[in-house]
């Protein structure tokens, strides 16, 4: 995945962000078994982050949902996430150690429109090559709007480069200074550099 200066100091600070509220986004795990950083990336791309609003679609919180997915009540921002992520099944048996599942359950959680379209920009947006298409809203696809958020895939790069995340599918290589890692931890490195 190659990215743009600027796109990266974006992930950067979304990634900051995410990471300066582990504490609440570690709540929603306890009770889920979403990892925290899978779950803050979701608040990203379904909440702008905002606390006062619903994680599973950016609703005003204290009445109920009218975006999909539509009558959920809550009346704090923990309550309503993990009401949100249960609508979606037991998330606790998922292989969360595995990045091929990770990202399958990030592309899932927010629909399989974009199959046999483009990649979800929901995991890619902000990618070097990603085409542009979007869902502008629920069942409307705009082949020429570009996503304005990043993707869920590129912010976790930046996750990645700040705090411990491995995945237990990735093939250990060696890297150039000779110490064997995994290709995530790698890119992860070379991603915080500011690499393209």
């Amino acid at each position: 995945m190659s990215v743009s200066p600027a796109t990266q100091h974006k992930a950067e600070i979304i990634a900051r962000l995410i990471l300066h509220d582990k504490a609440e986004y570690d709540k929603v795990e306890a009770q889920t078994g979403a990892p925290w950083h899978w779950v803050g990336i979701i608040h990203y791309r379904e909440a702008d982050l905002n606390f006062k609003t619903h994680l599973a679609n950016g609703d005003p919180l204290g009445k109920p949902t009218i975006h999909t997915p539509k009558g959920l009540l809550a009346r704090t921002w923990d309550e309503g996430a993990v009401q949100a992520l249960k609508k979606d099944g037991d998330l606790n048996r998922h292989d969360w150690g595995s990045f091929a599942r990770y990202a399958y359950q990030m592309e899932a959680y927010n629909g399989w429109g974009y199959r046999g379209r483009i990649p979800s920009p929901y995991l890619w947006a902000g990618a070097a090559d990603q085409p542009k298409g979007k869902f502008v809203s629920d069942g409307h696809f705009n082949p020429s709007k570009a996503d304005d958020q990043l993707g869920g895939l590129v912010v976790l790069r930046s996750l990645m480069a700040l705090t411990p995340i491995t995945f237990t599918d990735m093939i250990p290589i060696k890297s150039p200074d000779g110490v064997i890692k995994t290709a995530v931890n790698i890119l992860a490195s070379v991603f915080s550099k500011g690499s393209d």
